[in-house]
């Protein structure tokens, strides 16, 4: 075999590589969980079972059945939970993870679905369509659900805009605590009662993932579980990340080559892993450089063995995630951070950095790493 014919294939997996991670990259909506029976319907007729941290596509329909329900997460500014028995289907999607800038379209086909938006900014929309009206939010909390023929929209939070498409009555805006039902061209608007509560009971304990496209599925569903008291068995938990990695299978970030002894995993209580942040408004390249200054930060102040980098290294057998973005603000970048506990989903540490121009980013990361490894409740 000529030094060409061993390079071809080499080269051809590796532009395969490059473009698949290039698709990836365009990626800003999920399907971040689900219980119970869900489906996804594309737009070419497939039928998909769901999957935490599914990739979700234009026209794409997601179904859940009786005692089901998914939560969809568009861009990093929004959630919706679709609830059992229900249809919502993806018209629009944003084109960034900073969906609040974007525009996004859905429709309710059936059943009922409650939305968490965050923020929409200038040239930015929020719309959901169903039975004929459209629904327009400037940041919110709030339900649709259909039922009898008939479209109730019930506000916890901010105001929605209700329109006709066919004219059938005038645009209103329903407010916080109220909520509207409107069937053909009547429209009745009264106080949220006791049993609209309901809609919002998961909602409410759910937020957009920063770091969704790096968040591994399995601390993803734990955070879920976690935050809607959903109660695992313990021997329906996977065991991949309890099981201490074998200690020859690669190595470290920043290990030396021969003779670098390594701690055997299961002697390390607790392993931290540096996801790569999101870039909210800025290259990826960027993000990916603050990830690295964090995570030398960090190993500086823990070791090698308590600190590892997503994809390198042990980072499966990791019990704690930081993750987060970094967005533009101007010539400022914004840097928010969480570390979480992978098994209870509880978040030990949060906060917001705002690095200004002329500020020396490696001072402020190193403070940052400082502040994580003196925080008890991450390393206990």
């Amino acid at each position: 075999m000529t030094k060409m014919q061993r390079i071809l294939p080499l080269s051809c997996a590796c532009i395969a590589l490059i473009l698949s991670c290039a698709k990836v990259s365009q990626q800003h909506t999920w399907l971040d969980f689900f219980v119970g029976r869900v489906e996804v319907l594309g737009a070419g007729g497939g039928i998909k079972p769901a999957e935490i941290r599914m990739p979700l596509e234009l026209q794409d329909t997601v179904r859940t059945r009786e005692k089901s329900m998914a939560f969809v997460q568009c861009g990093a500014d929004t959630i919706i939970q679709v609830r059992e028995n229900s249809e919502l289907s993806l018209a629009t999607l944003p084109e960034r993870m900073d969906s609040s800038i974007g525009t996004t379209a859905l429709q309710l086909v059936r059943g009922a679905a409650a939305f968490y938006v965050e923020s929409i900014k200038k040239g930015g929309s929020f719309r959901v369509k169903a039975l004929g009206t459209q629904l327009a939010v400037r940041g919110t909390l709030f339900s649709a659900s259909l039922a009898g023929g008939a479209l109730t929209v019930a506000v916890k939070e901010g105001s929605v805009s209700v329109k006709s498409e066919t004219g059938a009555y005038g645009e209103f805006a329903v407010t916080p605590g109220k909520k509207a039902r409107i069937e053909g061209s009547a429209v009745k608007i009264e106080n949220m009662g006791a049993g609209d509560e309901v809609l919002f009971m998961e909602i409410r304990k759910v937020r957009p993932i920063a770091g969704i496209g790096c968040t591994p599925p399995e601390y993803i569903e734990r955070f879920f579980n976690w935050r809607l008291d959903i109660v695992v068995p313990k021997d329906a938990e996977k065991s991949e990340r309890d099981v201490p990695g074998d200690e020859g299978s690669g190595d470290r970030p920043g290990g030396s080559a021969e003779g670098d002894r390594k701690t055997p995993a299961a002697s390390v209580r607790t392993r931290l892993v540096v996801s790569q942040l999101v870039a909210n408004g800025v290259e990826s390249s960027e993000a990916a450089g603050i990830s690295r200054k964090i995570f030398s930060s960090l190993s500086a102040e823990k070791g090698g063995e308590r600190v590892v980098l997503r994809g390198a290294g042990d980072w499966r057998s990791a019990n704690r995630i930081l993750t987060g973005r970094v967005s533009k603000l101007g010539s400022s970048r914004i840097i928010a951070l969480s570390v979480a506990d992978a098994q209870k989903g509880s978040v030990l540490y949060s906060k917001t950095v705002t690095s200004r121009e002329g500020d020396d980013l490696d001072a402020q990361m190193a403070g940052v790493a400082r502040e994580i490894s003196a925080r008890t409740s991450i390393w206990e």
